[in-house]
Order: C-alpha cells, then sequence, then structure tokens
C-alpha cells in the first residue's frame, strides 16, 4: 500500500508565491561554516534600502496579475541576508505596506543575535495587526552551544 499521506495531492490547494528578498548583504556574526563568507559577500556595505519601493511596486502588480491570481493565493515576504534583522527598516516598510492584506506572509531567517530587538518588533506588529501571528514566522539558526561555542564568532573574532 503506498502512503501519500504527506503528498499534496488536491490540485486545487494554490499556495503562496514565495517572494525572497535579501535585506541586507551583512552579518554581525562570522561563523566559520556559512557560505556567505564566499567571495567577500560579508563585505558588501551598499544600501539595499534603495529597493525598497520597487519591491512594493513588483509586489502590487504580482498581487493585482490575473494570471498571478491564477496560480498562487498571495505572497509569501521571506527576508534573509546576511543577518536579516540587521535591515529592520526594510522590514518595516514592506511588512507595513503588506500586512493589511491577507494574502500576504512573512518568513525571517535570523541567527537570533538580537533576541530583544525581534521580539520587541513582534510584540509592536501583534498589536497593530490582530491577524499577523499567523502570518509572520522566524527561523532561528542555532546548532546547539557546542557547535556554536566552536564555529559562531562575532565579528570580533570572538565567541
Amino acid at each position: 500500500m503506498e502512503n501519500t499521506a504527506s503528498c499534496n495531492t488536491d490540485l486545487t490547494k494554490k499556495g503562496k508565491y514565495n517572494f525572497e528578498i535579501t535585506t541586507t548583504q551583512l552579518c554581525n556574526m562570522r561563523c566559520t561554516y556559512c557560505f556567505e563568507n564566499i567571495g567577500g559577500f560579508l563585505e558588501d556595505k551598499r544600501n539595499l534600502n534603495d529597493y525598497i519601493p520597487g519591491i512594493i511596486d513588483k509586489a502590487n502588480k504580482m498581487l493585482e496579475h490575473d494570471e498571478f491570481k491564477k496560480k498562487y493565493d498571495g505572497i509569501n515576504f521571506v527576508f534573509w541576508g546576511g543577518e536579516s534583522s540587521m535591515n529592520m527598516k526594510m522590514i518595516r516598510a514592506l511588512v507595513d505596506e503588506f500586512a493589511p492584506k491577507e494574502n500576504c506572509s512573512f518568513f525571517m531567517y535570523s541567527n537570533g543575535y538580537s533576541m530583544d530587538t525581534l521580539y520587541n518588533y513582534l510584540s509592536e506588529l501583534k498589536q497593530k495587526y490582530a491577524s499577523i501571528t499567523k502570518r509572520y514566522q522566524i527561523q532561528f539558526s542555532y546548532d546547539g552551544k557546542e557547535l556554536h561555542d566552536q564555529n559562531r564568532f562575532g565579528v570580533n573574532g570572538e565567541l
């Protein structure tokens, strides 16, 4: 007997389009295993906030386009970087623009270095947009204390 419990066999469910956004190319850590260390990526200090208006425009056009609506139920904005929380200006701008739209959700990758900043921001969002708690997720990278102590260094080279 074939196990199809984990397969989506309902082809009427469209799902959301994952719109991946690099909020910054900077990071507050220098983990030895990070792929972002390749090619000087972490030293690129360009201000990516110049792209905010273009991202908003593109996402709004996607949400309004008939062909997009046929294929997708909305947009899942995925924030990452470097360390995504180092550019809260971009995240705030995009969330403030799209949180009122129930067909938009948000996902953030973070190393968890600034937990207080993220906790305060999530508390603020919960008060501002009641339905956001089911539409905003954060994934923290954590390998366990032993591995962290061996591999995750701050920008000053210390653990």
